[in-house]
């Protein structure tokens, strides 16, 4: 078993932890709640926040560009047009 690396997983928990450090400290400062938005401050919310960041910072990033790119970008400059070809 090979060993793992997981920078990208300590880069993304620095990310977050800096976010909500960030966040903690405005809602502090400002008040989320009294602007009108408790959601930024909710736990549901937190983890989206980290569900963003980590799949942003992981390592295995896949081509998701499609099949067709290459006939569709030249001709119509719409991704889906080459939906209908």
């Amino acid at each position: 078993m090979s060993a793992s690396n997981h920078k990208d997983t300590y880069q993304a928990t620095g990310v977050f932890l800096v976010l909500m450090g960030i966040l903690y400290l405005l809602d502090k400062w400002i008040g989320f709640s009294s602007h009108g938005l408790p959601w930024v401050m909710q736990k549901d919310t937190m983890l989206l926040y980290a569900a963003v960041i980590f799949l942003w910072f992981k390592s295995d990033k896949s081509d998701w560009s499609l099949p067709c790119w290459d006939k569709c970008l030249p001709t119509c400059f719409r991704w889906p047009c080459c939906l209908w070809e």
